[in-house]
């Protein structure tokens, strides 16, 4: 069995296994591992960090900017003609050398600077019970058997098997791509499961968007499934640039034509009786007139041009060549979520009362504006885009705070852009939760596929349902505005949204008495629907 295959076996283990006994397994008491336990297990597991490749020293990149076939040829002609005395084009030829290594070395070695910047800067911190104490340590210095204590916005530092969960949703997308968020829980799994179905389970470098949880540390470092990622990774052979690759045979082959010619021509030279010195110097002149000297440095000033508009538009580029790597690309196939988009989503399209309105504003920008046929409005109260606004920001977990050019935002994408499109309408989550707060909810499921919250307001509960139009809808005897309610033509508008590719929510809104009991979703009948937010 592969070494992977076996860490896989083992990180699945603690999946079918419940609480109590994952706690015994590590000897972790309730209140958390002592601080001295804690630091033993430090120094036999080693740093909660993925092994990295250590960079080249300034000697190596420096060597390495003369590794080239077509350097090596230069070498060798510049020890020739120093050795026959011409002088003038050992200089040349030595300039040349050294003008291609020192703009090679200088672009290389802040490249390996910055990166070594930004892996400072990534340093996380974490919190965990260490002597029933809560603590913020480095997040590197956690260990196998510690609980750590983890909610919305925060980062899981290590692989953790979940004690304790309340509404807990992640954002695996670091691992699996997909920015839709997966519901957790500490129940153990039955049977063998993938992964990507191992729901309580939290993997290193995933983001919590939604609750809080308690989780039980079983893996750090290259043990967990990150660190089993970026193991395959760096196993990849390195190939040679296709610009290196070219060089390399163009060198071959004026190595070989210098070769055969001077063999040539040393013997036709012998064979009418020239002076073998005479007639060496001579063939000396024309293999060295036969190098091309100067392509070294356009070359490299031409990659170093490259390289520097990339860095204009915040490319790091440790290596030349690289530059023109991706210039020669044909197919690029790629990850889409956090590497071609942002893995932010904007609300663009409004429809509600029957009517359809723009919404103005990219990502989490704090300008944009609600308009209709290219005017601003300004909403009514309780009108149908208000209330469908209104419900995006209260049938919510996310939290967004006003910045500078964006909001600074916490939790699920999807939840996020529903708040920043209130906001655009001047509806602030901590303002309308204050108006109305908040006393009971029924969170998202994936089979309910909606998700509804309970709000006091003078006397009264207002209920506010959020999620996929045909399940609103199925809840609906009634619609916000003038018009009355038109399933048919509600579902129409919702498929001609997701077919232009938007992810499509509707919401819904009722009143209801403060004293009505029973179960939540049985007060989830006879809602009015308010409106459908395209994003």
């Amino acid at each position: 069995m592969r070494i992977r295959d076996r860490r896989h076996s083992a990180a699945s283990a603690w999946t079918i296994l419940g609480v109590d006994a994952c706690l015994t397994l590590l000897a972790t008491p309730a209140g958390g591992l002592p601080a001295e336990e804690a630091r033993r297990r430090l120094v036999e597991s080693g740093p909660n960090e993925l092994a990295e490749e250590r960079g080249p020293s300034p000697l190596g990149i420096l060597v390495r900017q003369f590794a080239s076939p077509l350097i090596y040829i230069l070498i060798f002609a510049a020890l020739v003609t120093a050795a026959t005395a011409e002088y003038v084009d050992t200089a040349v030829i030595a300039v040349v050398l050294i003008f291609n290594a020192i703009v090679g070395f200088s672009q290389e070695y802040r490249a390996e600077r910055s990166m070594a910047a930004l892996r400072r800067l990534a340093t996380t911190r974490a919190r965990v019970l260490r002597d029933s104490e809560e603590r913020e340590v480095d997040a590197r210095e956690i260990v196998p058997g510690d609980l750590v204590l983890v909610e919305a916005g925060a980062k899981a530092p290590a692989d953790c098997r979940i004690v304790h969960a309340v509404s807990l949703e992640a954002d695996e997308s670091l691992l699996t791509g997909e920015s839709t968020t997966v519901a957790k829980h500490a129940e153990a799994i039955v049977g063998d499961a993938p992964p990507g179905e191992w729901a309580n389970m939290l993997f290193m470098g995933t983001v919590i968007t939604r609750g809080r949880c308690r989780a039980l540390v079983v893996a750090t470092g290259d043990d967990t499934q990150l660190g089993m990622v970026a193991g395959s990774v760096g196993g990849i052979e390195r190939l040679r640039a296709p610009l290196q690759q070219r060089m390399d045979r163009f060198a071959r082959v004026i190595g070989a034509a210098v070769v055969v010619l001077f063999v040539l021509g040393f013997s036709a030279g012998m064979a009418t009786g020239e002076s073998p010195h005479q007639l060496f110097l001579t063939l000396v002149a024309l293999a060295v007139s036969a190098v091309p000297e100067g392509l070294p440095i356009v070359i490299t000033v031409a990659l170093a041009i490259g390289l520097g508009r990339m860095a204009r538009r915040h490319v790091i580029i440790r290596r030349l060549p690289a530059v023109e790597t991706l210039g020669s690309c044909t197919v690029i196939a790629s990850d889409k979520t956090g590497t071609l988009t942002e893995n932010r989503m904007t609300v663009v399209r409004i429809y509600a009362g029957d009517r359809s309105y723009d919404v103005t504003g990219a990502g989490y920008e704090v300008s944009g504006e609600i308009r209709e046929d290219g005017e601003r409005i300004h909403l009514e109260a309780w009108s149908a885009p208000y209330v469908t606004l209104l419900a995006g920001a209260l049938c919510n977990d996310a939290d967004i705070v006003p910045g500078d050019a964006e909001f600074v935002v916490r939790g699920d994408p999807t939840e996020i852009a529903l708040l920043v499109s209130a906001a655009k309408a001047g509806l602030f989550k901590d303002e309308v939760e204050d108006r109305y707060p908040r006393v009971a909810e029924i969170p998202f499921d994936a089979e309910r596929r909606y998700a509804a919250t309970f709000h006091r307001s003078d006397g009264r509960t207002l209920v506010f349902v959020k999620g996929a139009p045909e399940d609103v809808l199925a809840m609906c005897t009634d619609a916000s505005g003038e018009t009355a309610l038109d399933r048919d033509r509600v579902l129409h508008e919702a498929r001609v949204l997701a077919d232009h590719g938007l992810r499509v929510l509707a919401t819904a809104w009722r009143t209801d008495d403060v004293d009505a009991g029973g179960p939540l979703e049985h007060r989830l009948a006879d809602l009015r629907f308010a409106g459908m937010q395209a994003m």
